[in-house]
């Protein structure tokens, strides 16, 4: 990836991405090893493209990427500036569970400003 040898803040933030996702699964006191670094990499590289710039890949006006937590590359892939970024009509969405939590029960009675106040 050419970004990886040019762009210190792009190699920074797959460099912290890879350990985030490997480096919280290694056992105590291990360190990834460049054998693991180079497979995130090559991962990234992979899907990149899709956070980047799904529009032209699919040809749509807009694209959001919905991941489960966000990514410290996603800082500088969504940051302004030169180097790798992503386009204008290319989004990013951090989709959660809901929490549990009690059923809420709307007020269905009186008329909106009553219920709104309830």
């Amino acid at each position: 990836m050419h970004f990886l040898q040019t762009d210190e803040e792009f190699r920074q933030g797959c460099e912290e991405t890879a350990l985030n996702f490997v480096g919280s699964k290694l056992p105590e006191g291990e360190s990834i090893t460049a054998g693991q670094l180079q497979v995130c990499f090559d991962y990234m590289a992979a899907e990149l493209p899709f956070f980047v710039d799904t529009p032209s890949i699919l040809d749509v006006p807009p694209s959001v990427a919905a991941y489960h937590v966000k990514m410290p590359l996603t800082d500088v892939l969504f940051a302004r500036g030169g180097g790798l970024r992503a386009t204008r009509n290319q989004a990013y969405a951090v989709v959660r569970p809901e929490a549990a939590q009690a059923p809420h029960h709307a007020p269905t009675g009186g008329n909106a400003d009553e219920r709104r106040a309830a």
